[in-house]
C-alpha cells in the first residue's frame, strides 16, 4: 500500500496520463487562500526578481490555455509554498525520527564527539611526537588525525540526514565512513604506509596497488589477531565486512534495487505501508543505519585505541585536557553502546 499525503507539482500532461492518481495529492496553485500565506522563503532580492521575471514571460505559453480554463499562471508566491511544503517535510521527519529513535541518535552523537575529540587528542604534535612520529612526511599524527576528522563529519551528515527523512542519502556515507575507518586501522599499523598514501604523484595506482579492499580486509584480520581476538570472532567480523561493503555499495552505485526502495520509507505502524520520500521523510529502515553508524564507530574507536597503546605505547597524561576529555568519552561511549545492545540486539 502507498501512502499518499504528499504534495506535488506535476505538469498538465502527466496529471492527464498518471498510472497512478492516488500518488497525486493536491497541485498547489496561485491562489494559496489567505490562512495559508506566508513569509517568503527566497529571502535575495536578486533571485526573486530573476524568478518573477522568468516566471512572467514563461506563463505566455499557458496563456490562452489557462484563460480558457480560468486558471492562473505560476507565480513567486508558489515557489515560496513549494519550498515552505519542504521545510514543513523535514521538521515532520524530524520530529518524527527524535521520538522514534531516542536512543540511537544520542548514543550515534556520542560516538561522533568522542571520534571527533579522538582526532583533536591525534593531532597534538608535542604530545606523539614521541611515540608516533619518525621521519615520515607527512607527519603520522596530521594524517591520522584528518582522517579522524572526516570520519567524525562523515558521521554527523549521517545523522542529520536521517533525522531530516533523508536515509538513503545517509547510507551512501555509510558506506565511505567504512572504507575510511578500515583503511585508518590499516595505516595505523604500519606508518610507513603513510608515506605511500600520500603519494599524489598517480594516486590511482596507489590505491589498486595498496589499498584495494581485499587487501586491506586482509590485513584487518591479522591486525585483529594482534588484539587477541578469538578466531571465531575474526571470522565473524571479515564475514561481517564482506557482507557490509557488499550492501552499502549498492547504495553507491545506485543499484536498481537501492533506488527503487530508496525512493520510498516504510512505515513505523505496520511492515505493508509504504510513502514516497521525496524531499525525505522518518523510515523505520533508518533503525539499521544508525545500528551499523553505531557499531563502526564503536569497533573503531576501540581499535585505534588499542593500536596507540599496544604497538606504540602511547600514554595518556592526566594533566592533558584533551586527553582527558577524550578518555572520559570513550568509557561513557564503550558503557552505553554495550548496555544498548544487551537491550535491544539479544
Amino acid at each position: 500500500m502507498i501512502g499518499t499525503n504528499l504534495y506535488t507539482l506535476v505538469p498538465y500532461d502527466v496529471l492527464d496520463h498518471a498510472e497512478n492518481k492516488d500518488l497525486i495529492v493536491e497541485t498547489p496553485t496561485s491562489d494559496v487562500p489567505a490562512e495559508r500565506k506566508f513569509k517568503m522563503q527566497l529571502k535575495n532580492k536578486k533571485t526573486r526578481r530573476i524568478i518573477a521575471r522568468t516566471l512572467k514571460k514563461h506563463s505566455r505559453v499557458f496563456e490562452e490555455y489557462d484563460r480558457e480554463n480560468n486558471l492562473f499562471p505560476v507565480n513567486l508566491s508558489d515557489i515560496d509554498y513549494l519550498l515552505k511544503d519542504i521545510k514543513d517535510v523535514k521538521k515532520e521527519a524530524n520530529d518524527e525520527i527524535k521520538l522514534r529513535f531516542d536512543e540511537e541518535i544520542p548514543l550515534a552523537s556520542l560516538g561522533v564527539l568522542l571520534t571527533g575529540y579522538f582526532s583533536l587528542s591525534i593531532q597534538q604534535m608535542d604530545s606523539f611526537d614521541e611515540c608516533l612520529d619518525t621521519e615520515i612526511t607527512p607527519k603520522p599524527t596530521y594524517v591520522i588525525g584528518n582522517l579522524l576528522v572526516q570520519i567524525s563529519n562523515h558521521a554527523l551528515a549521517i545523522i542529520n540526514l536521517v533525522e531530516n527523512g533523508l536515509d538513503n542519502s545517509g547510507r551512501v556515507i555509510l558506506r565511505t565512513i567504512d572504507e575510511l575507518v578500515y583503511l585508518t586501522i590499516y595505516l595505523c599499523s604500519d606508518l610507513n604506509l603513510i608515506k605511500v598514501y600520500s603519494d599524489l604523484s598517480n594516486p590511482n595506482e596507489v590505491w589498486y596497488r595498496h589499498f584495494r579492499t581485499e587487501k586491506i580486509n586482509k590485513a584487518i584480520s591479522n591486525i585483529e589477531e594482534t588484539f587477541g581476538f578469538p578466531d571465531e570472532f575474526i571470522a565473524e567480523q571479515k564475514k561481517r565486512r564482506n557482507d557490509f561493503f557488499k550492501f552499502y555499495s549498492e547504495y553507491t552505485h545506485s543499484s536498481f534495487g537501492a533506488t527503487m526502495v530508496g525512493s520510498y520509507s516504510g512505515s513505523f505502524d505496520d511492515d505493508e505501508t509504504i510513502y514516497p520520500n521525496l524531499f525525505g521523510r522518518a523510515s523505520k529502515a533508518s533503525i539499521g543505519t544508525l545500528r551499523n553508524l553505531c557499531d563502526l564507530l564503536f569497533y573503531f574507536n576501540l581499535a585505534i585505541f588499542n593500536l596507540l597503546s599496544s604497538k606504540y605505547q602511547v600514554k595518556t597524561s592526566v594533566s592533558n585536557q584533551l586527553w582527558r576529555i577524550t578518555t572520559s568519552l570513550l568509557e561513557c561511549y564503550k558503557t552505553v553502546y554495550l548496555e544498548y545492545k544487551e537491550r535491544n540486539c539479544t
